[in-house]
């Protein structure tokens, strides 16, 4: 398949009150950036990511957040156009026992969050997902969220949905976001639900949890 998410791409946009950005993939050198755009996350915004405290990315974490293969671990990111300061990054990380599923994530700094930054950016990643032979991306919610449970129900009512303790977890099929050109997005059948994955109602991919198994693993003899 002829990618189009690969080192060479870029993609211009607008957010809904004008601000222009640049869409990249992310590279290793971004680390400060992605340092920066962390410091101005609000600690509501930290604790949805990384699902409790979080002051700020350790050396190690900002390796694995930025040094990736591209394959199993994806990252794309927006900057803004006029001053090259991180706005936001979308992420999604191959579960090895199953490679056509991904866990996805994304954070956009809290000064443009409501913007459409994060629909953006999960319509992208999805796109390079499926470029790289994912299929699902693998959500969670609070099992006691009826609001989301609802529309999830709604919105896509053949999802397969498993209860892990106090988390529901349920996959979200590529295949229907495919062809969403970006006048088309805020109309999307999915549109509802992936505002709510870019607020952070969705519990995305368990980044903490991903960070703390590579550092251990980092540390084995």
């Amino acid at each position: 398949m002829t990618r189009i998410f690969d080192a060479a791409w870029r993609e211009k946009a607008a957010l809904s009150d004008g601000r222009k950005v640049d869409l990249r993939l992310l590279r290793p050198d971004d680390a400060p950036l992605l340092a920066l755009g962390f410091e101005k996350l609000s600690d509501e915004s930290r604790v949805r990511r990384f699902h409790g405290p979080h002051p700020q990315l350790s050396a190690d974490e900002l390796r694995y957040l930025t040094q990736i293969d591209g394959e199993n671990h994806f990252a794309l990111g927006a900057l803004d156009a006029a001053r090259g300061e991180g706005l936001g990054v979308a992420r999604f990380v191959r579960l090895p026992q199953e490679p056509r599923v991904a866990e996805p994530a994304a954070a956009v700094i809290d000064q443009v969050q409501g913007k459409g930054l994060g629909r953006l950016l999960l319509f992208r990643l999805g796109a390079a997902a499926r470029e790289r032979g994912v299929d699902w991306f693998r959500c969670a919610i609070l099992a006691n969220n009826e609001p989301l449970r609802d529309l999830v129900n709604r919105l896509v009512p053949d999802v397969v949905q498993k209860l892990d303790g106090d988390v529901l977890r349920f996959d979200i099929p590529l295949a229907q976001l495919e062809g969403a050109a970006p006048k088309m997005e805020r109309d999307h059948p999915l549109h509802p639900l992936l505002v709510a994955t870019a607020t952070g109602a969705l519990l995305l991919a368990h980044t903490a949890e991903h960070v703390r198994h590579w550092i251990a693993d980092r540390g084995k003899p």
